[in-house]
């Protein structure tokens, strides 16, 4: 996912499905307060519990 894509979660509460290093897929909701880039590592969400990677990121989804 790139860097402008989640811009518009700001502030929201969403279900963001990922995959972790090894590859293995998690699904987890978060508050997003946060969308920061880190030059050496890419984009990252930061939330309320989680830091989650931009580049591992497949499906984000605002909770209604």
């Amino acid at each position: 996912m790139y860097f402008q894509d989640p811009k518009r979660y700001l502030g929201t509460n969403v279900v963001v499905t990922y995959r972790d290093r090894f590859g293995h897929l998690h699904t987890t909701s978060l508050y997003v307060r946060e969308i920061t880039y880190v030059p050496i590592y890419g984009g990252c969400l930061v939330g309320d519990l989680d830091n989650i990677w931009l580049d591992g990121v497949t499906v984000i989804s605002p909770i209604s």
